[in-house]
Order: C-alpha cells, then structure tokens, then sequence
C-alpha cells in the first residue's frame, strides 16, 4: 500500500508547488511528521491534518536520507502559506 503526503487548505485546494506523488521515504517521513511538534487537527474520526509549530525542529528532525530536498521543500512551502497543512492519504 503507497502513501501520499499532501498539501492542502482546509477547503481541499492542492499547493501547486507540491508533488503528492509517492516518494521513497514518504513512509518513514510519515512517523516523523505525527511525532514532530505539530498542530493537529481531525477531519473526521480518522483523517487529521498536521503543520509544525516549531519549524527548528522540524528543521532539524532525521527526515529519510531518500529525497532530501523533498523535506527542505515541505517544510520551506508550510513556513510560506500558513494556509496549507500536511494530509495524508493511504
């Protein structure tokens, strides 16, 4: 089964800067991001959405060696556009 990490506005618009392909390293990246400092809101029963509150630590978290610009890029994108959080689909 893939994963996807997507960025999205509450109102379900994508970040056109963001490639929600699946990546090598999107997985483990998957862990970090829900055990990170992060505002955590719930769509539903089991869906939430998540964006850091402490970009440092995001910065400086062991995101996968795969793709590393993938992570810098995330994180550049949420620091950005308050607007956008991490949704996750499966």
């Amino acid at each position: 089964m893939g994963l996807n990490i997507m960025l999205m506005t509450p109102e379900g618009s994508y970040h056109p800067d963001w490639d929600d392909g699946k990546f090598a390293g999107d997985r483990e990246a998957c862990g970090l991001i829900c055990g990170l400092p992060n505002i955590q809101e719930w769509i539903n029963e089991i869906d939430a959405r998540y964006r850091p509150y402490d970009f440092a630590a995001w910065r400086a978290a062991p995101w996968p060696d795969d793709n590393p610009d993938r992570w810098s890029h995330l994180i550049d994108l949420l620091e950005a556009d308050e607007r956008y959080w991490i949704n996750f689909s499966y």
